[in-house]
């Protein structure tokens, strides 16, 4: 095992006491677990070849070694190297539980003989042909697409690309993702004449004593039954949420202020009269607080954003690159020819809902089972 140079720099304790301890390990026993039938001329020699492979293998950026001690050799496996470095970032990959674990020199090597013990099944594995194995060599194309992904992209792409003036102008360009003023939801009920109001105020309020844990399903069927406001007697008399006209609400201002005064879920506002002689019953329905997310708040998460927006772009041109360098020839008539696969029994079967138009989302109030706020 090679020793190590007195003028190398100085070592964290911990990386210290790394090299020591499996140094020790390496040199003591490495020659007779493995190789106590041959020589120590053979030995030397096949420790130079296995440091020349060792010193083609890349070495971890953020390794606490020197470049010269991550190539050392701590164990060999048939003629394969296993470095100092191996080691460390093989160990470092393990999560935080596991890391502590391995902080005394028997632990140590457990953890280098289960990497032996690795090393020896991938040898066992090639000598029956495994390394040739179709699902071996897809997963190996996944790892190397996966890595050539993760090195090129963060060659071309990194967070300090995005520049303050962008989070700035993204944060700016999409305020109401971040600015947003009190809201409130109600339904209403529109009808022509006072007395008309009276009259289906005394329904409404039979109906809630009959059934006083579902009033907004009652208020939304009353709605369809008599408002004379087509938009939204068709929907249970839902006006959505809105803010206060000085925040850009759109609401007729008397409406808003009696919608704004309301503070319980299911309370209903007294009837009000609008310019156009209508008169209105409001029932609130849910009700949002403001909301603000400063630009220090949100530039963070803006940048980040920014940043796999950036990313996703360069991904795009790599693939485009490696198509661009690719010669493509598909046999059209053969694809038609491949079976559809078969379905799983236990699955539905599936439904083209293409021709659908979507619903939205967000229940209409009647449609709420009690009256806690939707």
């Amino acid at each position: 095992m090679t020793t190590h140079d007195t003028h190398r720099r100085p070592l964290a304790p911990t990386a210290a006491l790394l090299i020591a301890a499996l140094a020790t390990l390496s040199a003591c026993e490495a020659p007779t677990r493995r190789n106590n039938e041959l020589k120590p001329q053979d030995i030397q020699a096949l420790r130079d070849k296995a440091n020349e492979k060792a010193s083609l293998r890349s070495q971890s950026a953020n390794s606490r070694l020197s470049p010269e001690q991550q190539r050392q050799v701590i164990a060999l496996v048939n003629g394969d190297p296993i470095t100092l470095g191996e080691f460390e970032q093989r160990l470092n990959d393990q999560p935080p539980f596991v890391r502590a674990r391995y902080n005394t020199v028997p632990r140590k090597r457990e953890f280098l003989d289960n990497m032996i013990q690795f090393e020896i099944l991938a040898d066992h594995a090639r000598k029956l042909g495994y390394d040739k194995h179709p699902d071996v060599l897809l997963n190996l194309k996944q790892a190397m697409v996966r890595k050539m992904r993760a090195d090129e992209l963060d060659e071309r792409v990194a967070l300090r690309d995005v520049s303050e003036e962008a989070i700035r102008a993204w944060y700016d360009g999409h305020k109401s993702d971040y600015v947003r003023p009190e809201q409130v939801r109600v339904s209403q009920i529109v009808l022509p004449t006072r007395d008309e109001m009276d009259a289906t105020i005394k329904e409404l309020e039979a109906g809630f004593a009959e059934d006083p844990t579902h009033k907004r399903r009652t208020f939304g069927a009353m709605a369809r039954k008599r408002s004379i406001d087509g938009p939204t007697a068709n929907q249970g008399g839902d006006m959505g949420f809105f803010p206060r006209p000085e925040d850009g609400g759109t609401v007729t201002p008397v409406l808003s202020e009696a919608a704004f005064a309301l503070e319980k879920v299911s309370q209903m506002s007294a009837p009000i009269q609008t310019p156009d002689g209508h008169w209105h019953l409001l029932m609130l329905t849910g009700r949002k607080q403001a909301y603000v997310r400063t630009f220090e708040d949100a530039r963070r998460s803006i940048a980040q954003r920014l940043y796999r927006e950036k990313r996703a772009l360069a991904e795009k041109d790599l693939i485009a690159t490696a198509r661009a360098d690719a010669k493509i020839t598909v046999d059209e008539e053969l694809l038609k020819s491949i079976p559809d696969p078969e379905p799983d029994p236990e699955q539905p079967k599936a439904h083209d809902h293409s021709d659908e138009t979507p619903r939205d989302p967000t229940p209409s109030p009647d449609e709420a089972t009690d009256d806690e706020d939707p």
